[in-house]
């Protein structure tokens, strides 16, 4: 706990390096634990990661490090890598090295409707869905050393099985992001939804639905963002 106290002082007064007008090195993931940090080099741009935390990185950095503790929430860091990894109990070497890869466990979803359209009854679909975003029980996901938007499918509808649900067929566009699109035939017309899966770090993804469909004969779409994180093995 003292330490977790130390790195949060260390984090929100340390000074930043960088000299203004360079580029920055590419973005750090830094997964720090007792006894050190393991470091890879995140596939997403500054601008990117800026967007998924919502937070602009700090200027003036010899490195632009995004830091996962203890698996709590990612947030930039303002020291550098060996700083981290010496604050963390490691000896201050954290080469970037390894690949980014998901880990083996039960992945918790946490989502949120980004936009909602359907007319006359948007307010009405938002009411009844929207409590119940975040209902579905967590899966317990075997990667197979590959990240696949299909796996975490194949998962999520064994854990919740009377949800209705269709397994879209997956495409891997890079070794973090899979995507999936599937047309679903319906009496009102068809229904088309889409997914995109990006993988942050070992333990985080993100995850996009955007669905366009009839209701009632009222055009609708939705677009669902969902943070998912690995909460135990």
């Amino acid at each position: 706990m003292v330490r977790k106290i130390i790195i949060t002082i260390v984090l929100a007064l340390a000074t930043p390096a960088y000299a203004a007008g360079e580029t920055p090195p590419p973005v750090i993931f830094a997964d720090c634990h007792e006894g050190g940090c393991r470091c890879i080099e995140s596939p997403l741009s500054i601008t990117e990661m800026e967007l998924v935390l919502g937070v602009e990185a700090p200027a003036g950095l010899e490195q632009q490090i995004v830091v996962d503790f203890y698996g709590n929430e990612l947030s930039w860091s303002q020291i550098s890598i060996a700083e981290l990894d010496l604050i963390s109990g490691g000896d201050g070497t954290c080469s970037a090295e390894a690949p980014l890869l998901p880990e083996d466990g039960v992945w918790s979803s946490h989502s949120r409707f980004v936009t909602l359209s359907c007319g006359a009854a948007t307010e009405m679909l938002r009411a009844s869905t929207e409590p119940h975003l975040n209902d579905d029980a967590a899966p317990h996901v075997i990667w197979g050393g590959v990240f696949d938007g299909a796996v975490y499918q194949s998962a999520w509808m064994a854990a919740n099985p009377d949800a209705e649900n269709v397994l879209a067929p997956s495409r891997q566009v890079s070794a973090t992001v899979s995507e999936a699109h599937v047309t679903i035939p319906g009496d009102g017309g068809s229904m088309e939804t889409s997914y995109r899966f990006e993988l942050l770090s070992p333990r985080l993804f993100r995850a996009d639905w955007h669905m366009s469909s009839q209701i009632g004969g009222q055009p609708c779409s939705w677009h669902i963002r969902s943070r998912v994180r690995k909460i135990s093995d």
